[in-house]
């Protein structure tokens, strides 16, 4: 009985610095957030809880924030805390995750959310499209430059007749880039769209035109419209040269005829 006494304290200091669950009450997971004065919401499990320390994550952006909780009184069972969502950059992937403390310091572990949307603005309209008109290669590299803090993906549609396709592209800060093989020369139209995950703008469409060959020979306009002159002015010269011959001939032969016929009339 006496060991059993000794032993009870230790247990008692043991369960207070016990790693306990919290529970993210606000916001959950596949939610959207936004504006400057977003209320946070954790429930604990010790009633001593005096803080949380609560992180969010985006892969996509590349942005962080760390923001505190805290409790208004010892006794309750959940912490509250608000922070500016403008504060991250536009994203559909963020992760909560966080840990709380109690006056003991033990520390409870708050169980993580995921795919938690950050929507504050609208990606601005691409810009500064490359290329503008014209390409002497089926492989184009195509460029544009977009906001940094109001993107996190872009994309670029290509259109022919009958055929449309979309390409992803390699996003940097303010630059979207991508390299494509289209499938032979040709007119074609292409726009890029950028993103945050959540929603879209796209610049106006832009018309390209890709020499037909793909040798990497400048474009020069339309082949087959010089061809066709060219085969044009060759007739019309052929065509003058038979009439001036038969003119020629027809007239040839006419003196001739007169000559023998004077001849024939002074022999008789």
């Amino acid at each position: 009985m006496k060991n059993k006494l000794m032993i009870l304290p230790f247990m008692i200091i043991l369960a207070s610095l016990m790693v306990l669950g919290a529970t993210m009450q606000s916001p959950t997971a596949s939610s959207t957030i936004e504006g400057t004065g977003y209320l946070m919401n954790v429930t604990v499990d010790n009633d001593n809880t005096e803080n949380c320390t609560i992180t969010l994550t985006s892969t996509l952006s590349g942005d962080s924030l760390a923001t505190v909780l805290t409790n208004s009184s010892d006794d309750a069972a959940f912490l509250n805390g608000t922070f500016d969502t403008e504060s991250l950059e536009d994203a559909a992937d963020y992760a909560v995750t966080g840990t709380c403390y109690n006056t003991s310091g033990a520390s409870e572990t708050v169980t993580g959310i995921t795919l938690v949307q950050v929507d504050n603005t609208i990606p601005t309209a691409p810009t500064s499209m490359l290329p503008t008109s014209s390409s002497d290669k089926r492989n184009i590299a195509l460029s544009a430059s977009v906001g940094a803090a109001v993107t996190t993906i872009c994309t670029a549609t290509i259109s022919a007749p009958h055929h449309t396709e979309t390409y992803s592209m390699t996003h940097t800060g303010t630059s979207c880039t991508a390299t494509i093989d289209l499938p032979g020369g040709g007119e074609y139209q292409y726009y890029i769209t950028a993103s945050d995950g959540l929603n879209t703008t796209s610049n106006t469409a832009v018309n390209l035109h890709v020499s037909e060959d793909g040798s990497g020979a400048a474009y020069a306009g339309p082949a087959s419209t010089t061809s066709s002159n060219n085969n044009n002015k060759t007739l019309g010269t052929l065509a003058l040269l038979g009439i001036a011959i038969v003119v020629f001939a027809t007239q040839g032969g006419s003196t001739t005829k007169r000559k023998r016929s004077k001849r024939s009339k002074r022999r008789r």
